[in-house]
């Protein structure tokens, strides 16, 4: 399958776009510490974010059976988007655990930790959190109840 062709411009995901300067006018070592914080706290959930929205491209993508001319996805993220391959192979999983996805002939994948996915999206938890909620949680024993 071809790689899908990126449409639109620099800022097409609005709700990820952090503020270039919290208080207009203002640089960094001219804020309030309480106006540092914020500013950080905001840097971090633009981040939080921008890690949510990958995971739902890369679901898409899964879902599409889309390997933009690689031997698989994995590859693509590996080599175009400069990931490590444990990296990629990660970002795969927590797609498929928190995003879920649809086979290529539309039945939907549910996504297993959906809950962690839209705090992730929502910028909530961060990727770090994210490896250890899907690690502690798939580590369970099989009679633990859902």
């Amino acid at each position: 399958m071809r790689c899908s062709k990126s449409v639109g411009g620099r800022d097409r995901i609005e709700h990820m776009d952090a503020p270039a300067e919290t208080v207009p006018g203002r640089e960094l070592w001219q804020l309030t510490g309480r106006e540092l914080r914020d500013e950080l706290h905001s840097a971090e959930q633009v981040l939080n974010r921008a890690f949510g929205r990958s995971l739902q491209v890369i679901s898409e993508f899964l879902a599409r059976g889309d390997t933009c001319g690689y031997s698989s996805f994995r590859r693509y993220l590996h080599d175009a988007v400069n990931l490590t391959d444990t990296d990629a192979r990660h970002r795969i999983t927590y797609a498929q655990a928190l995003i879920g996805t649809r086979t290529v002939t539309g039945a939907e994948m549910p996504a297993p930790l959906a809950e962690t996915g839209q705090a992730v999206v929502e910028g909530v938890v961060s990727p770090r959190q994210v490896e250890q909620i899907h690690n502690t949680l798939t580590d369970l024993p099989e009679w633990t109840s859902e």
